[in-house]
């Protein structure tokens, strides 16, 4: 019985400098893993900003040339009409579509003086004959404020989204 307690105790380790280095290893790898998760989670909000940004970019850049191509394609398209001219009324038509659906209005149908959709419909009397240069000049002008305005707001949450 002598014997094996000796030899049990032989074999048993005690607490010694190669369990504090474990504790110590443990204890790295968990502050470790801290460090990482937070590192990769500002990361990933940070790339999502990015990403955000550049649509939002996008959005503008394709906005601003729908309505660009929409005027001169409303002041191309007056009378007296051809079979050109036709070619581009069907042009407005799709461009004026286009800039209803980049969703610039609340759901629904919007018939709002202070909407830019309300205005582009406008200009479509310019192409029937139903108005004047200098009417379609106004509205022109009226159209370009309200689009500047809508890429500045756009802008505006680009730059609050990469500070």
């Amino acid at each position: 019985m002598v014997l094996k307690i000796g030899v049990i105790r032989a074999f048993q380790l005690e607490a010694s400098i190669f369990d504090y280095g474990q504790l110590a290893i443990g204890t790295g790898t968990l502050i470790l893993a801290i460090v990482v998760a937070i590192t990769t989670a500002y990361t990933s909000r940070r790339n999502r900003r990015i990403h955000i940004a550049d649509k939002r970019m996008e959005w503008i850049t394709e906005f601003r040339n729908t309505i660009s191509e929409l005027i001169a394609v409303c002041y191309m398209a007056a009378p007296p009409h051809d079979k050109e001219q036709l070619k581009l009324l069907e042009r407005y038509l799709v461009l004026s579509n286009k800039i209803d659906l980049m969703g610039l209005t609340e759901e629904g149908f919007i018939w709002d003086e202070e909407h830019i959709v309300f205005d582009i419909s406008n200009m479509e009397g310019f192409i029937h004959g139903k108005m004047g240069s200098d009417e379609f000049m106004d509205l022109k002008e009226i159209v370009l404020q309200k689009s500047q305005k809508i890429i500045n707001e756009k802008w505006d949450k680009i730059k609050k989204l990469k500070s």
